[in-house]
């Protein structure tokens, strides 16, 4: 067992000689192993556990306290209970939202953010009541649709973090009350406080009260009460979990690997030796100076790459009504198919507006209509979530992963990504002239090379992407609304806990539906055969030479880093002969 850093204590003779941690034992076996601490004054006790004696010291160290830990303020999630079908949940949602007018235009983009955000969680919270379901409220929490706030770890209490349901500690503390009524009965002392606080907590789903005659009859019903409540939601787990299966093959193979909740310590280099985080603050902070050196780095001058673009690029006009774009009845649609989404930081998740009805889409393209208008759009779409797994099995001795192995996932606003998927494709938005030859095929006879960008979309200047998406003939109100959402706050977020929020505007989200489109357009003028940050053409070997030079000039150009030969920083080359691309496809 080696741990790097690390000092043994044990207890030791006047000699310095390990003493026997057994009783009638020759051998030290019972020890500490510390790293940044010390212990002095270890010795055995007098007092055994088994046949061990048991070890005392004095520990001393410099990080007597940790900085505080942050969690994201929560929201209520109001997922569909497995008790009602989706036809009866998407109803008793309708009913709310027909009753329902669009205020009318103020030229407030953030109150009628707020305002339809509101509506949709009092439907679901209407529909929780409509089948007899206690809303599960969490402490500290926030609106849906509000802009991101952080609360301390410690606050939000271990029910929040086990998953218990606060209905169920609801039930736990009526039966304790009524456990405590039956015992004061017993000695003929029952408080009429005691009496009050089983009657005010008494749940309507029960018998009333006053029919019930004894206490015992009452603790009866509520043991009943809870057994229903844990029946159901162990059965609520398994069809979660057979979704998932369903949804996703990765995450039984996350489960089998039992990384599906793994917990990762970031280290970084120092010199010839490594640095490991002592706590997740100091994580996220380590997180942050790296991607700090990327979103602060030499910027390229926008206007020779728009230049370079112009001279090689195709620019296609839009043809037809913006709000053909989002529709309610594609909103719809394209709600439909984010079951497996992650909620953004405004708290809505796909698996919560999949279930909307179609009312509650006709409400919001009213909206989206006016803010395209106006060039005015919520602030809760420029937030986005990154959040770090790692890339790689952490290290043994330690559980350290390097700091750029750490993949950031980016998690926006559902309703963002909904509106931006249903633009993203739209074949007169992505310009069929301009991005028609996406797919790569293999031409018999010519090799096949492949550039794989490093941090590509992390390289790409949000400025310099939209002045080339203009040129190109993207809508101008589009191009508004991608400068307000590429204006960027991001979360950094690690085992669920957070930083503070960053601006970011050097980078375009790789989680956002028009960025892979957008990464497309720009690239386009360099090659006509394209897949987002994976450059692919086929050509003679002797020419493959000269297109990787001209492959290093575009990247520098655009400000994507140069291909090297050494695989670092830039593209990777890979040259496949025939015989082993037919074979593979094979």
């Amino acid at each position: 067992m080696h741990f790097p850093g690390a000092q043994t204590y044990g207890s030791l003779d006047a000699s310095g000689r390990p003493i026997p941690s057994r009783v009638q034992g020759e051998r030290c076996i019972d020890f500490f192993v510390a790293r940044g601490a010390q212990l002095h004054n270890v010795h055995n006790c007098v007092e055994t556990l088994g046949d061990h004696y048991m070890i005392a010291g004095h520990v001393t160290t410099s990080a007597c306290s940790s900085p505080p830990m942050w969690r994201a303020k929560p929201t209520t999630r109001c997922p569909k209970p497995e008790t009602v079908t989706g036809a009866q949940w998407a109803q008793q949602q309708r009913a709310h939202w027909m009753q329902l007018c669009t205020p009318e235009d103020q030229g407030d983009t953030e109150a009628e953010w707020q305002w339809f955000n509101a509506q949709a969680e009092e439907a679901m919270r209407r529909a929780y009541r409509a089948a007899s379901q206690v809303i599960p409220d969490p402490p500290q929490r926030r609106p849906k649709g509000s802009t991101f706030s952080r609360v301390g770890a410690d606050t939000l209490g271990a029910q929040s973090r086990s998953g218990t349901s606060f209905r169920l500690r609801k039930w736990l503390k009526l039966q304790g009350r009524l456990r405590e009524a039956q015992r004061q009965m017993i000695r003929a002392d029952v408080g009429p406080h005691l009496w009050s606080n089983i009657r005010a907590r008494w749940p309507s789903s029960l018998r009333p009260l006053v029919a019930v005659d004894t206490v015992d009859t009452a603790l009866v019903l509520v043991a009943e009460a809870i057994e229903e409540h844990q029946a159901a939601k162990r059965l609520e787990a398994i069809h979660r979990w057979q979704q998932q299966l369903a949804r996703r093959g990765k995450e039984a193979i996350r489960w089998l690997k039992g990384t599906s909740s793994r917990v990762a310590v970031v280290r970084r280099a120092e010199g010839a030796s490594w640095h490991t985080a002592a706590h997740h603050a100091e994580s996220l902070s380590m997180i942050k100076t790296y991607w700090s050196s990327i979103w602060n780095r030499q910027l390229v001058d926008p206007a020779r790459a728009v230049e370079a673009w112009a001279r090689h690029g195709h620019s296609a006009r839009f043809q037809g009504e913006l709000a053909a774009l989002w529709t309610p009845v594609k909103l719809h649609q394209q709600a439909c198919t984010m079951g497996a989404s992650a909620a953004g930081p405004d708290g809505w998740s796909g698996d919560e507006i999949r279930t909307w009805p179609r009312e509650a889409w006709n409400h919001f393209a009213v909206l989206l209509d006016r803010w395209v208008r106006r060039g005015s759009f919520p602030c809760a779409w420029q937030e986005l979530r990154q959040i770090h797994i790692p890339k790689d099995e952490p290290e043994l001795d330690d559980g350290s992963v390097d700091v750029q192995n750490m993949r950031p996932i980016s998690v926006m606003s559902a309703l963002w990504r909904c509106v931006s998927s249903c633009i993203a494709k739209d074949d007169r938005v992505r310009g069929r002239h301009i991005l028609g030859h996406l797919a790569c095929g293999y031409e018999k006879g010519m090799p096949l090379a492949s550039l794989d960008y490093t941090k590509c979309f992390d390289h790409v200047n949000p400025s310099l992407v939209l002045a080339i998406l203009q040129r190109a003939g993207f809508p101008k109100p589009l191009v508004l609304m991608l400068e307000h959402v590429w204006n960027q706050r991001r979360v950094l977020e690690l085992n669920n806990f957070v930083g503070e929020i960053v601006q970011v505007t050097s980078s375009i989200p790789q989680g956002d539906g028009l960025s892979p489109m957008a990464l497309n357009v720009l690239l386009s003028a360099a090659s006509l055969r394209v897949f987002l940050d994976d450059r692919a053409f086929v050509a003679p070997p002797q020419l493959l030479h000269l297109l990787m030079l001209q492959w290093e000039e575009w990247s520098a150009v655009l400000g994507l880093g140069v291909i090297g030969a050494q695989c670092k920083n830039g593209a990777r080359l890979l040259c496949v002969p025939e015989e082993l691309f037919l074979n593979t496809l094979r």
